[in-house]
């Protein structure tokens, strides 16, 4: 049995139009994996940089503001002035003992010259 060419082109026409959309579908099978893949990768970096913006955006907002700085400020420039009262508090303590000392040493010198 001979096959003419008509023959042949009819078994060809069909053998495509089975492979054909077999081909098409086994195509579009693995670009959806691929496209699945990239979008899953995709997703978890989003996901990633998402999570690392919050904690900055956390960390940010425990800073320190403008009117912390200010409050503080307050707060040292009164320390200051508090430790500069005691200074001078102290300083005239020291004084007063200085004195105190010298009035018990002659005191002594004094009870000992007579005894």
């Amino acid at each position: 049995m001979t096959w003419s060419a008509d023959t042949w082109l009819s078994l060809a026409a069909l053998v495509m139009s089975i492979l054909a959309p077999a081909a098409v579908y086994i195509l579009r099978a693995a670009a959806k994996d691929e496209i699945s893949d990239a979008l899953a990768s995709v997703e978890k970096k989003v996901t990633d940089h998402e999570g690392r913006l919050i904690r900055l955006e956390e960390r940010i907002h425990a800073m320190p503001q403008s009117d912390d700085f200010k409050e503080m400020s307050k707060l040292v420039s009164e320390m200051a002035g508090d430790i500069k009262a005691l200074s001078a508090e102290m300083h005239s303590l020291h004084e007063g003992q200085t004195r105190t000392e010298r009035s018990i040493g002659v005191i002594t010198e004094t009870m000992m010259t007579r005894a």
